[in-house]
Order: structure tokens, then sequence, then C-alpha cells
């Protein structure tokens, strides 16, 4: 089965707020940008916005629950850069890949940190 984009547009649409609710901005990636206007998958990544987010497989599940999802089996694949990642399809058979980011930084020290009058650039950003 294959993703439109208008399609995979709509599905996106949707999961933003649920997404956004737990912690999470949701981006679209992948194929699907490709100008071809069809894709295999829809690629879909959670970045952290706000610290401590709700741990991914909740999410997951939950996305999976409300939107009619069936996991894939197995386990999720942690990746060495902070991800957690599982696969999905609705449905019509389509697959969804979603990627999670994870952060380490907890509630405290994001205000000890947006409370400093100065923050030097880390590094590895200059």
């Amino acid at each position: 089965m294959i993703w439109k984009l208008s399609d995979a547009l709509e599905t996106y649409r949707r999961m933003i707020s649920p997404f956004h609710n737990a912690g999470y901005l949701l981006l679209v990636y992948g194929s699907i940008l490709n100008g071809q206007d069809v894709a295999r998958d829809l690629d879909l990544m959670a970045v952290p916005w706000r610290p401590s987010p709700t741990p991914p497989k909740l999410v997951f599940d939950d996305t999976c629950s409300r939107f009619h999802l069936s996991p894939a089996v197995g386990p999720p694949y942690v990746g060495l850069m902070k991800s957690w990642s599982h696969t999905a399809s609705d449905i019509d058979g389509r697959i969804i890949d979603f990627q999670f980011r994870k952060s380490d930084v907890s509630l405290e020290q994001s205000y000890e940190f947006s409370m400093r009058r100065e923050n030097e650039a880390p590094e590895w950003l200059l």
C-alpha cells in the first residue's frame, strides 16, 4: 500500500495535537517529501518541546488506540542517538514509522537554565 501526499498530510495534521499535548513536536520527513506525491511509508518524528514529555511507549500505544493503528510485531528499536522507534499500519495497511527523540532534561534543569541571565552557546553549536 502507498501513501498519497494529501492523505499523509491529513494523517499528520490529525496527530499534531495529541503529540503536542504529550510534550512533542511532530515532524514529517522521509520519502513522502521526495516530490513524487506517493511513498511506501509515512515517516514521523516526535521531538520533545518540553522537559519530561510523556514516555514514547505510552504515546505510541495511545496513538495506535486513538487512530486505530496496528503496531508492528516485536519490540521497538532503541537507537544510539537517543531515539525510540516503532512501526504501525493503518486500517488500509499503510505503514507509519514513528521515531521519538528522547530528552534527558528534567523540569528542574530546564527551570534552572531558563532563569539564567546569560547562557553560553555549547561548543558544538558554534
